[in-house]
């Protein structure tokens, strides 16, 4: 039979004669097909004069109790034609054992596509497309597990509709650790919480007997829901692995993959749930750099979600609330709140997942879990196979700094209504006119002439005009996707289903083209050429110096600028006029994208706070935030911030922090206000600077504590003589009265606020006098 499939997932087979297995849905059921007939590839690149018929036999010999098929071919290396033997084979041959053993022949001195596992390839291909609906020759087989399987006769590809409505599942757990880091092999899981359609639902341990009927209760839930998407919050980097050994010790096996088995650690460091896309949105907040806490609170407000105000509580932290009733309760309500708002954020952010993962050729639950160049790679191999070039190996090299984008040194101090502009898709667009790409770098002297060639300015580096590279396709592809998208939007109703996926495809094709700029720097990317970043680089600088000039010349006053980004003292009409030259001359696109009503700068680049027109604020570089200083002084920074930037005087600036002062050294401020959090980023022994979260955990780990990378430890700084190292004490350990209040004021509070006061010529001594003097005094 013909039929549609959304591509779920997709691996490979266990077991003897393997086959590529796709995770789909059809016709809204989760269901198995299986393909046998795909024969991944690995090319051979041969050595200059060698004859590649020898080496064909050569290879024939080494690999004769193998399925393979031989032939040579000439394809496409960086832009240039090669020669290479392509090799394909059963999906149960392994791959890179064939390789090694047949790249030992001499005359062969290296192999390709090697690195890529079979079912990427599958993609790679153009089998099929994630995330997408594909159509394919179907023959019904024998069920597994209670899911219709069938057997791919051919595959016609992807094609363009909304996705099926996918079944979806948030967890959150709660784990009791009563010295340190919570440890799997001996720590109990003591809560976990799930949401889906139907609301939240608590599994609480109760008596010995408690976790391991949570972790069946899980199972047999997970079971009867039967998701297609299961989401969490850093559930790659502890949940899953926690839930897998603390079932492992009680004798249970974790079976929630639609195989019955354990969920296992895969490519990217994620944890693939066999046939479900497991995704944890902690990588989704990692993306994006205007949430500054990265916490479910922070990605929920930002995707405004409403999320109520509540501390942040640190595993170190949950045996003080574990051991009161309130305390409790108010632990168990915190999880079934995650879980609730992780339902939530899914149903949001999946739309622009799902678009992602359709673009780049990766699974949903691995297009979060990869690195942004990944993400590129991917992308840019598909392409590169599409037009016959083939994707070079990744090779690990050493970080090759190089000059970057252009950033001014801003105007210190205190400003009134500041535009801020930006280009619009700048880098992508200057490398397309430029044909900057690794495929058209010109290395030799004389090869091209100069009519035929792009000379980069303030560099020595010349690019072909023609043939367009790989860089300029693909950029071109992806801009006129975008253009496509926005033509296909004016005709549809703006709240239609069409319409949101429609612009998350254009999220996503926007967040894929201005990622391939900095993927150009990147030393991990495959066609990775430090004079593209260079040039690309150099092109950006020259550009944003014209438009500074011509604002200048408009009258515009120019505050600050960063890398495609210009900030101006705010006039309508001379705005309006710069962005008509920009157009007309630079042929760039520059948008107004906010405007400050007041902004601060420092005198430092990228450090800057301003207050929004829709009075929220806005902070870059300036952030005190938890894990570096204590909430007095996030306190501090922040109510200095509020003052200046909503209309209040330098004096009254100043007041607040004098009052804060005195607070502190009368003993008004709780202690938990005073808690300093460092995460530890080496084991303990590996440090050689004795500081003071280093000193706290050694002390821990006398007493039987158990601490690991990554874990937060939370001190304060104790009344007394000696070092602070000495005097750091863990502050469960610690009383109000311990706290040396002058260490605080002088070490924490004064250095918050003389970020940001300095610009005003205050001095630290002017802080501490009294309430009321002077502001001759400064």
């Amino acid at each position: 039979m013909r039929a549609r499939f959304w591509l779920l997932d997709i691996d490979q087979s266990e077991g003897g004669s393997q086959v590529i297995r796709l995770w789909s849905i059809i016709n809204g059921e989760p269901s198995i097909l299986l393909d046998g007939k795909f024969r991944p590839s690995l090319y051979l690149l041969l050595e200059d004069g060698v004859d590649p018929l020898q080496i064909l036999e050569a290879v024939q010999e080494r690999s004769k109790d193998v399925d393979v098929n031989l032939k040579v071919e000439d394809s496409k290396l960086f832009g240039k034609m090669v020669k290479l033997i392509h090799v394909d084979c059963s999906c149960s041959t392994p791959l890179q054992e064939l390789a090694s053993n047949i790249s030992r022949i001499k005359g062969i001195r290296g192999q390709l596509l090697d690195d890529v596992r079979p079912s990427m390839q599958y993609i790679l291909y153009g089998r099929c497309s994630p995330s997408s609906w594909n159509e394919a020759e179907l023959t019904r087989v024998e069920d597994i597990g209670g899911y219709k399987v069938y057997m791919v006769e051919e595959v016609y590809g992807p094609r363009e509709d909304p996705q099926p409505p996918l079944k979806l599942l948030a967890f959150d757990i709660l784990s009791l650790s009563e010295t340190g880091s919570p440890n799997p092999d001996r720590d109990p899981i003591v809560a976990l919480s799930v949401a889906d359609g139907d609301g939240v639902k608590l599994f609480e341990a109760e008596g010995e007997r408690g976790e391991a009927l949570v972790i069946k209760d899980f199972m047999e839930y997970v079971a009867g829901l039967d998701p297609d998407v299961i989401v969490g919050f850093n559930s790659n980097r502890f949940h899953w692995n926690y839930l897998i050994r603390r079932a492992r010790r009680l004798g249970l096996t974790l079976s929630v993959t639609r195989m019955g088995g354990e969920p296992h650690q895969s490519l990217y460091g994620h944890f693939s749930v066999t046939g479900r896309a497991n995704i944890d949105l902690r990588d989704l907040a990692e993306d994006i750099p205007e949430i500054k806490l990265k916490t479910i609170d922070g990605l929920a407000r930002f995707l405004g979600i409403e999320a109520v105000e509540r501390p942040i509580v640190e595993a170190m932290e949950v045996p003080e609330y574990w051991r009161e009733t309130r305390g409790r309760e108010f632990l168990l309500e915190y999880i079934e709140e995650n879980a609730r708002l992780l339902y939530a954020i899914a149903g949001e952010a999946l739309p622009f997942i799902v678009q992602l993962s359709s673009l780049t050729g990766m699974p949903m639950d691995q297009v979060l879990a990869a690195a942004v160049g990944f993400r590129v790679d991917s992308y840019l191999m598909r392409e590169a196979l599409r037009i016959g070039e083939i994707p070079p190996r990744r090779e690990e090299r050493p970080y090759q700094p190089y000059r970057g984008g252009l950033v001014l040194n801003p105007k210190p101090g205190l400003h009134e209504k500041v535009a801020v502009l930006d280009f619009t898709s700048m880098y992508p667009n200057l490398m397309i006119a430029y044909n900057i790409s690794p495929d058209t770098l010109i290395v030799g002297e004389g090869e091209v002439g100069d009519e035929d060639a792009h000379t980069i300015p303030g560099t020595e580096y010349r690019f072909r005009k023609e043939p367009p590279g790989l860089y300029k396709r693909c950029l071109l592809n992806l801009l006129e996707a975008r253009r496509n998208i926005k033509e296909r939007l004016r005709g549809i109703p703006p709240g239609s289903v069409e319409a949101k996926i429609l612009k998350e495809r254009e999220h996503a094709v926007k967040v894929l083209a201005n990622a391939l700029y900095g993927y150009a720097g990147w030393t991990g990317a495959r066609w990775y050429v430090r004079e593209v970043a260079e040039s690309a680089a150099a092109l950006g600088r020259a550009t944003i110096r014209r438009a500074m000039e011509e604002a200048e010349k408009i009258g515009l006053e120019i505050i600050y600028g960063d890398t495609d980004s210009i900030f101006v003292r705010y006039d309508k009409n001379k705005v309006a006029e710069l962005i008509e030259w920009v157009r007309r001359e630079l042929d760039l696109e520059i948008k107004l994208e906010k405007i400050y009503s007041r902004i601060l700068f420092t005198e430092a680049k990228k450090k800057y706070a301003g207050l929004l027109s829709d009075g929220s604020l806005d902070m870059v570089g300036m952030e005190v935030v938890r894990g570096d200083w204590a909430e007095i002084a996030r306190r501090a920074q922040e109510e200095t911030l509020k003052i200046l930037l909503e209309g209040g005087e330098v004096r009254d600036a100043v007041d607040n922090v004098r009052r804060l002062i005195s607070e502190i050294r009368a003993g008004k401020i709780p202690l938990r206000e005073f808690v300093i959090w460092k995460t530890l980023t080496r084991p303990l022994e590996e440090y050689k600077v004795r500081a003071p979260h280093v000193e706290v955990s050694k002390r821990l780990k006398e007493k039987g504590w158990r601490l690991e990378i990554g874990d937060k430890v939370g001190y304060i700084v104790a009344k007394g003589d000696g070092k602070i190292y000495e005097r750091a004490v863990y502050y469960p350990e610690a009383s109000e009265g311990d706290v040396d209040h002058e260490y605080y004021v002088e070490n924490q509070v004064l250095p918050a606020v003389l970020r940001i006061l300095e610009s005003f010529n205050v001095k630290r001594e002017a802080l501490t006098m009294p309430k009321g003097s002077t502001l001759l005094e400064f």
